[in-house]
């Protein structure tokens, strides 16, 4: 087997290191009490049929632009969805804030790294920088929307106790908005900082496999970092103020639906 020649028993040795890696880590989380423990084994699984499925489509559309902006269309819908159930939204003022999250931060970043010329704006470019773009996104949008409700759920006191005094709910909540956004960033930061010295990222990595030079690479890689790194801003823009609009009924919904009951008259002032 040469490098990443999938070709005659390549196939069998893939499946037998990604077997034993998934093995390893499902037991890892077990032995942490991680449930439910078939999680990653599920994961691995939808992600071996998707890739394959994902290769077989791309063989015959990348280099079709019709056919790309298409596939950028169903990542997108596939990460609003998959965002917002990780998020736990349950109205359609919700679920429109997390879709206007990903779709303006990863298309504007994508917007200005073809309007300045960083990448030209072919089929195999346009595919690669959306793709990473929006599956970041929908990763920090995640984080973040579960990291605010969980704050939300564990100061509800101190929410109440705002709102009662005549705050609106983006002053009640704004501390724990900065704190869910400080803390969702705070991996992508890590990694952008550490790129080179500990982590190689699977853009420059991609992109010597695919022959381009370390330099080519790098700059790649360069565009990518910041593309996330916006994208990112945007997209915890949004949510924290979209979800804040949404008023105190909106945000209990979700995070405390158990003090419903109890705190009718404040969540009648969200």
């Amino acid at each position: 087997m040469t490098g990443l020649d999938i070709a005659g028993s390549a196939w069998l040795h893939t499946a037998l290191a990604v077997a034993l890696l998934m093995i390893a880590g499902t037991v890892s989380g077990a032995l942490l009490d991680i449930r439910p423990f078939r999680g990653p084994v599920i994961a691995i699984l939808r992600a071996a049929i998707q890739l394959t499925v994902l290769g077989l489509i791309l063989q015959g559309i990348v280099t079709d632009l019709r056919w790309v902006f298409f596939w950028l269309i169903v990542m997108t819908c596939v990460a609003i969805w998959t965002s917002g159930r990780r998020i736990g939204v349950r109205t359609g003022q919700q679920w429109s804030t997390v879709g206007f999250g990903i779709v303006s931060g990863a298309g504007f970043s994508i917007a200005v790294v073809l309007l300045t010329g960083a990448l030209t704006p072919t089929p195999q470019h346009l595919l690669a920088i959306g793709g990473i773009l929006i599956g970041n996104a929908m990763t920090i949008s995640s984080i973040f929307g579960r990291s605010l409700l969980r704050a939300v759920h564990e100061n509800w006191h101190e929410i109440e106790g705002w709102i009662a005094l005549g705050a609106d709910t983006g002053q009640a909540t704004l501390r724990l908005r900065r704190e869910a956004a400080a803390t969702s960033f705070l991996p992508t930061v890590d990694q952008t900082r550490t790129t080179g010295l500990v982590t190689l990222p699977g853009a420059f990595v991609g992109s010597l496999f695919g022959g381009a030079s370390p330099i080519a690479a790098g700059q790649f890689q360069l565009i990518v970092l910041a593309g996330v790194l916006c994208a990112g801003a945007i997209c915890m823009l949004v949510l924290a103020h979209g979800l804040a609009q949404g008023g105190v009924r909106s945000l209990a919904r979700i995070a405390v639906p158990e003090t419903k009951q109890r705190s009718r008259s404040l969540l009648r002032r969200g």
